[in-house]
């Protein structure tokens, strides 16, 4: 099993086929043809405004078509900065 914590940057290389680091070398490498079922797993690790956009939607609509797996992120509730919650609060 191969599984990766995938920001959009190495989404997109993954869906393009490039491989200019050792993680995207194995991923492109990856023999998924043999007869093993060998599963392909992304993580998306990104912020929520570059999760909703719609080229990262399409390239992961494009990488599970190709057999990846996907764990799905998990949405903010809310956002708020620790600070504000710790210095100004009134």
């Amino acid at each position: 099993m191969s599984r990766h914590a995938t920001s959009a940057n190495t989404i997109a290389k993954i869906g393009a086929g490039i491989c200019d680091t050792l993680l995207l070398s194995v991923a492109r490498a990856w023999d998924d043809h043999d007869g093993t079922g060998k599963p392909k797993l992304m993580c998306p690790a990104m912020n929520t405004a570059m999760w909703q956009q719609c080229v990262t939607r399409d390239t992961v609509a494009l990488l599970e078509g190709r057999g990846w797996g996907m764990v799905a992120p998990v949405a903010k509730v809310k956002h708020t900065h620790i600070l504000t919650q710790h210095y100004y609060q009134y």
